[in-house]
């Protein structure tokens, strides 16, 4: 009886059978053992003599044949089936075949499960997900098991072979399955992989895990999948995958949707709408080149206008169609007016969500700076701590974000961000928009804003092209009727139509046509709404979040049963006002408009509406364990809203915790905005103190520092009686920069006074916040305090003890962010008492606790802290390699003078390495810039980049022999403005001392050692060492023309020994301004001037290790020991001192250093 061959499979996954119209073969060991050689060996010929070694284990040599009795029955048994097993006697091989001669593709479940997987690979590679699920599905349902398992047979190494493809094909078809079902956010499409055995053994496979995971998360909630997470960790530790997880739990515990994928699917046209797109082929093309664009590796920009129910959600729907064709990926965002950046929040949601579950895309590529940036800004929680640092929220961060994210997501093909509803972008979201594209540069990146004419910004800050959707007119309304109805409408027809609607888009959807008979609305919704149906149609207009209704948030602000509830609602959908499918809705947002239009006519209705919503979502906010940042804000509205429903107290309280999560959420406008909301009304004194800090440091994060200040000094003032609010006060306001030289005595004022008032508070917040003041005080009365400018009758050094007591009383377990104030102040109290080791220390745990916190702030200070240290130690190449990691993260994590703070070291580095030019043009151009900028706000730190500005200017033309220009530009007087700090009086001696104004410049050093007590008042560190330092170089200078009026060997002999325990070290002047030489140069110079050369050339030799090969260093310490060997006359000495000046001279014209070259030039002439 023949067989069809369709009715015949040879199954080697699971077992070895050939089953023949359902019913499997019966095969002795050895046939099956054959059979199982056939297939593993493919379409490739087997030859007898490895059949007969691998089947019968026989020598081949062997006279006895026992290999062709098997063949000969295996052959009888496939011929009955349908199945030929061909050989050729001359070559002595065997092959396999189908039904004449056929291919056996179809026949063996092995050979079918490889073709299936090809075809996966392709649609994989074709950028086709849904037709790669599906032939993997195919490919799993052959799958019955391991491939030759069942009957225990011993096969050979071919076979074996044979099953370690298939089963490396197995893990690739569950991988991918499972890696296809998180991109697209759609597990449900794998489920076959828990029905079947293909998945065996693979369950914590990556892919898969995450996926079931994120199935936990969504049918059995976050407590599960947290379950889920802790026994994956306690398995496996806190490997990558566990993080993912706990990233997606976060997010999903913030209120964002974790599944929503970047591939959206096509959007099937609605009730009433063409299926093909009527009057929009100009638009259409210019979707269809936009996304070309991007999908040929380049950014784009489209901008398209057009009032409400013109079709714009439809062009939108047409863009993911064609994006899809083309693998772009494409992220929809529907702008509301819930935050200052609510669209850039669900848009962050959805890039790291997506990121999060592609667990192909390596590690996370953010840097823990940018996490940090990230936590903060989808968490509007309260760290629950008055004062605790890193609340600082600079815009510029977010711009760095979102450009690691796009840029992620944008491999593999681009990627298009709309933003719908575009014309309600805040002024902060549009400038966050122009700072992300300009970063992006010529990545695949596209941006498409849709929104009404007038209002919204043009993509990407005017570039791009720019759209503006008009109503259809009459031919294109016959053309969307004849799609609709199926038939040709006629003039009539198409004219009343046309006249009726307006060819506007919306509603012409809402035109019906039954046997003739046409029903034309009036515009896109019903005039007129029965009374009884308005309070759920209002409730849901002020409590939806865009068109998206919440009926049971809905239910509970009227206050009624779910029987009444489903009752209104469904009276809603009949009144065609909302739509219920997938969610409830409104039909379109005009009918959202209409319903509150009708609400503004009522007004007790409304305030009575807006009452119980508030009480509704504020107990929702007060029993969260986390907060949907845009719940505050939706809390304060409707409080704001409710009018004299609620006492003006709890609406200020509603206000304060609006303006907290705005300004958490980098909302800087907003935030400012309802802070002065909530100061207008009557509160309590936490309650005033509250927003007035928070008005302080969104001001402060708007770069308002002066503002920030007032607003910190009226909280401290209204916390009276609530000490920690009152310290909380205090801390923001000593967060300031100071102006270095001089005493804040009110600052130091509040800050003990904030101190005094917590005594006896042994709280944990209180301890911390004694801490923080701690730090602060002693930092404010020590850092660049001179005795002139201390307090009156105060001891100075009594900071410094202050800041060593706070360091011993700081314990690990204190926050990290809390760490990083107290070490950090402390340090900067210390720097003029303690030696640069002892800061460099402080300086390292000041850095570890930085990256504990993940601090971007702290770590910046302690990068420059660090850069500091280690060039005052000496130690010029660690700095600088210091300074080159400061400056990428200030690149990555944007600060408040962060780029200020680069420039000087910058600059700093400049001048030490002679790169005169550069260092002007810096100094002469940004620098000075942003000092104007700085001083004509009157901004807090201004005269700290001013007088830094001035170190660097003074010393440049230090260095280039130009000090002359200081006073004929009228710079010194400047400079005599900052006289109180002895630095400055020092710089003036040296400036005249090479000006040849060597009488004044005795006078004033005269004047400064006596005021000073013969410097005994200065600190033993710090700007002092700068101090000596230039006196030394001042009065050698003096000793070699022989001035009078002082006693210059004195002197020299006092700074002498005063710089000596430093000689070690390079001298820094400023917090950084100028490196200006190591300490043992000065120190070489004093000795030259007391008559002892060989002293000073050991000094000198030391300097030149010191400093490499910094040639402006090289060329003055050259003249320097010239001038030593000089002076000491030995034998050769001549001939080395004329090599030296010769090289020195030779150095300073090539670096424009014209008066050490004039020295060199005129010590020349005295070489015997």
């Amino acid at each position: 009886m023949a067989v069809h061959v369709t009715d015949v499979e040879i199954r080697v996954l699971g077992g070895v059978d050939v089953v023949v119209a359902g019913e499997p073969q019966r095969f002795p060991p050895q046939e099956a053992k054959v059979l199982a050689v056939l297939v593993a060996s493919g379409r490739h010929p087997v030859r007898r003599d490895a059949l007969i070694s691998w089947v019968l284990d026989d020598d081949v040599r062997s006279d006895n044949d026992r290999l062709s009795p098997v063949i000969s029955r295996l052959r009888k048994k496939l011929a009955a089936a349908g199945l030929a097993l061909t050989s050729a006697k001359e070559a002595g091989e065997y092959l396999l075949r189908g039904q004449d001669g056929g291919d056996l593709t179809e026949t063996v479940d092995a050979y079918r499960f490889e073709a299936r997987m090809r075809e996966g690979r392709e649609a994989v590679a074709a950028g086709e997900p849904e037709r790669a699920v599906a032939a993997f599905r195919r490919a799993a349902a052959d799958w019955r098991g391991a491939p030759f398992s069942g009957r225990g047979l011993a096969l050979p190494w071919v076979c074996d072979r044979f099953a370690e493809s298939l089963e490396r094909q197995r893990a690739e078809l569950v991988r991918g399955t499972a890696q296809i079902a998180l991109r697209l956010g759609a597990y449900d499409v794998a489920s076959f992989l828990r029905e079947g055995a293909v998945a065996d053994g693979h369950e914590d496979g990556e892919a898969v895990w995450l996926m079931r995971f994120l199935l936990t998360l969504r049918d059995e909630g976050p407590a599960a999948a947290e379950a889920a997470i802790g026994a994956r960790r306690a398995a496996t530790g806190y490997d990558d995958l566990v993080k993912r997880a706990f990233d997606l739990l976060v997010l999903h515990d913030h209120g964002f949707d974790v599944h929503r994928s970047l591939s959206r699917p096509v959007a099937r046209p609605g009730r009433g709408s063409p299926a093909v797109t009527v009057g929009r082929r100009r638009e259409l093309a210019a979707v269809e080149a936009l996304v070309g664009r991007v999908a040929d590796g380049a950014p784009a920009a489209l901008t398209v206008r057009g009032v409400a129910g013109v079709g714009k959600t439809r062009l939108v729907e047409e863009l993911g169609r064609v994006a899809t064709a083309r693998r772009v990926g494409v992220a929809v965002v529907t702008c509301q007016k819930l935050g200052d950046l609510q669209p850039w929040r669900v848009l962050i949601g959805a890039l790291w969500a997506q990121s999060r579950r592609d667990v192909a895309n390596g590690i996370s590529p953010l840097s823990p700076a940018e996490e940090r940036t990230l936590v903060d800004f989808v968490s509007a929680a309260d760290d629950g701590s008055l004062a605790r640092p890193g609340r600082e929220r600079d815009p510029r961060r977010l711009a760095s974000l979102f450009r690691t994210l796009l840029r992620q997501a944008a491999k593999g093909g681009g990627l298009v961000v709309v933003f719908d509803d575009a014309h309600l972008l805040s002024p902060l979201a549009r400038d966050l928009l122009n700072d992300v594209r300009a970063g992006l540069g010529d990545l695949p990146v596209g941006f498409v804003l849709a929104g009404l004419p007038g209002a919204e910004p043009e993509a990407g800050g005017g570039t791009g092209q720019a759209l503006t959707l008009a109503p259809l007119d009459t031919a294109e309304v016959g053309q969307w009727l004849e799609q609709v109805w199926r038939r040709e409408p006629t003039e009539r027809e198409v004219s009343e139509v046309h006249s009726g609607t307006g060819g506007l888009p919306l509603t012409l959807c809402e035109v019906t046509e039954s046997d003739g008979t046409l029903t034309v609305p009036a515009g896109p919704v019903a005039a007129e709404q029965p009374d009884w149906l308005l309070p759920w149609l209002a409730a849901a207009a002020i409590t939806s979040t865009g068109q998206d209704i919440d009926t049971a948030l809905v239910a509970r602000v009227l206050g009624i049963g779910t029987e009444e509830a489903d009752r209104l609602q469904g009276a809603a959908v009949a009144a065609r006002a909302v739509e219920a499918g997938d969610g409830v809705r409104f039909r379109h947002d005009a009918w959202r408009e209409k319903v509150l239009a009708d609400l503004a006519e009522r007004p007790a209705l409304a305030r009575r509406l807006h009452q119980g919503a508030f009480e509704v979502l504020d107990a929702e906010l007060r029993s969260s364990d986390w907060v949907d940042p845009a719940l505050p804000v939706r809390v304060a509205r409707h409080a704001r809203a409710a009018g004299a429903e609620l006492p003006e107290t709890v609406v200020a309280r509603a206000c304060l915790e609006a303006a907290r999560a705005e300004q958490r959420g980098f909302g800087t406008k907003a935030a400012i905005g309802w802070a002065e909301d909530g100061l207008r009304l009557r509160c309590d004194a936490e309650t005033r103190v509250g927003l007035l800090i928070t008005l302080g440091d969104a001001t402060n994060d708007a770069g308002e520092m002066s503002a920030a200040g007032e607003h910190y000094m009226r909280a401290y003032e209204a916390a009276a009686g609530l000490p920690r609010f009152r310290a909380a006060a205090a801390i923001q306001l000593a967060r300031r920069w100071s102006d270095p030289g001089q005493v804040d005595h009110q600052l130091l004022h509040v800050l003990r006074s904030s101190l005094d008032a917590l005594a006896g508070d042994d709280g944990e917040e209180a301890v911390a916040l004694r801490l923080q003041l701690s730090a602060h005080l002693a930092q404010k009365s020590t850092m660049a305090v001179s005795r002139d400018t201390a307090e009156s009758g105060g001891e100075r050094h009594s900071g410094a003890d202050l800041a060593r007591l706070t360091l011993r009383e700081l314990r690990s377990e204190f926050s990290p962010a809390v760490r990083c104030e107290v070490l950090n102040h402390c340090r900067w109290a210390l720097y003029d008492d303690a030696p640069p080791q002892e800061l460099l220390e402080i300086a390292e745990q000041l850095h570890d606790a930085a990256i504990q916190a993940r601090s971007a702030y702290f770590r910046s200070e302690a990068l420059v802290a660090l850069a500091i240290d280690l060039v005052r130690l000496g130690r010029i190449n660690s700095a600088v390699a210091t300074v080159e990691k400061h400056r990428a993260h200030i690149a990555q994590n944007p600060r408040p003078l962060g780029v200020w703070l680069q420039n000087a070291l910058d600059t700093l580095l400049d001048l030490w390495l002679g790169r005169f030019a550069a260092a002007e043009e810096r100094i002469m151009g940004d620098a000075l810039r942003e000092v104007e900028k700085f001083e004509a706000g009157m901004a807090v730190p201004a005269d700290t980049l001013r007088q830094t500005w001035m170190g660097q200017y003074y010393w440049l033309l230090r260095e280039q022999g130009r000090l002359e220009e200081l006073f004929a530009s009228g710079a010194v007087e400047a400079v005599e403005r900052h006289a109180y700090f002895p630095i400055w009086r020092a710089g003036l001696v040296l400036a005249c001392c090479e000006t040849g104004r060597h009488g004044d410049a005795v006078d004033r050093l005269a004047a400064l050692v006596e005021d000073t007590d013969d410097f005994a008042a200065l600190p033993p560190y710090g700007w002092t060492v700068a101090t000596l330092s230039v006196l030394a170089e001042s009065v050698a200078i003096l000793d070699r023309v022989k001035a009078d009026g002082i006693d210059l060997a004195r002197v020299g002999a006092r700074l002498r020994g005063l710089l000596a325990p430093h000689e070690d070290g390079v001298v820094l002047a400023g917090w950084p301004a100028v490196l200006m030489g190591p300490a043992a140069r000065f120190t070489g110079t004093l000795a030259l001037q007391a008559g002892e050369p060989d002293e000073a050339l050991r000094l000198f030799g030391k300097s030149v290790k010191i400093v490499g090969a910094a040639p402006a260093q090289l060329a003055r310490l050259r003249v320097d020991q010239a001038r030593a060997l000089l002076a000491r006359s030995a034998h050769g000495d001549g001939a080395e001192a004329g090599g030296l000046l010769r090289r020195a001279l030779s150095s300073a014209e090539n670096l424009g250093m014209a008066r050490l070259a004039g020295e060199a030039r005129a010590l020349l002439t005295t070489v015997p």
